[in-house]
């Protein structure tokens, strides 16, 4: 199946001539391409991975020699989980040096709307958690010191909104924490106080 399609020639590193021929999956994942015809220094095309707000790991990385252009280089990841941002980046050594983006996206799938928390105060107060989508998820509830009062394990099965009473002896100010198995990253986090 062929993802991306983009054959991309640019001239934004100066000193440099390059055409990118996209994202496409394959059967060892989804592999990029890209056609260094020129270079006047020594670069870098890296596969990463988002760990963060800004914050990316290289996972795969290939040394481009500038006495062997013009050659075509590739990189293929074989895994990947639905929601993983990553990119390509095609740049000098120089961490401060210029750097040109040629993908960043989720070719693995966009992640799935996060859940929604609510919290309905009463006599008995119901926390309310909004699942747009199945799957495995662990809740957990801290007090403001940060200590874990109670850890819940949920397998949603189909869209859903889950109500948990909450203890009426827990009193104060609460974090609620959503946690995706399968994602391995907090979806959804409320703080309220009681």
């Amino acid at each position: 199946m062929f993802l991306l399609g983009l054959l991309l020639l640019c001239d934004s590193l100066p000193g440099i001539s390059y055409e990118w021929k996209g994202l496409t999956s394959a059967p060892k994942g989804f592999c990029t391409e890209v056609l260094i015809k020129a270079a006047d220094r020594i670069l870098l095309i890296s596969w990463q991975e988002s760990t963060g707000t800004n914050q990316w790991t290289t996972l795969e990385e290939v040394r481009v020699d500038r006495g062997e252009l013009p050659k075509s280089y590739q990189l293929c990841r074989k895994h990947g989980r639905l929601g993983q941002k990553v990119r390509i980046v095609l740049s000098t050594l120089s961490k401060s040096g210029p750097r040109v983006i040629l993908y960043e996206g989720y070719p693995w799938g966009e992640p799935p709307s996060p859940p929604i928390i609510t919290l309905k105060t009463g006599k008995p107060s119901l926390l309310y958690i909004d699942f747009p989508n199945a799957g495995k998820y662990i809740i957990r509830a801290f007090n403001r010191f940060g200590e874990e009062i109670f850890t819940i394990p949920l397998d949603i099965a189909a869209p859903q909104q889950v109500a948990y009473t909450w203890p009426p002896i827990l009193r104060g100010t609460f974090l609620i924490r959503l946690y995706d198995i399968m994602l391995q990253q907090v979806v959804a986090e409320k703080t309220f106080a009681l």
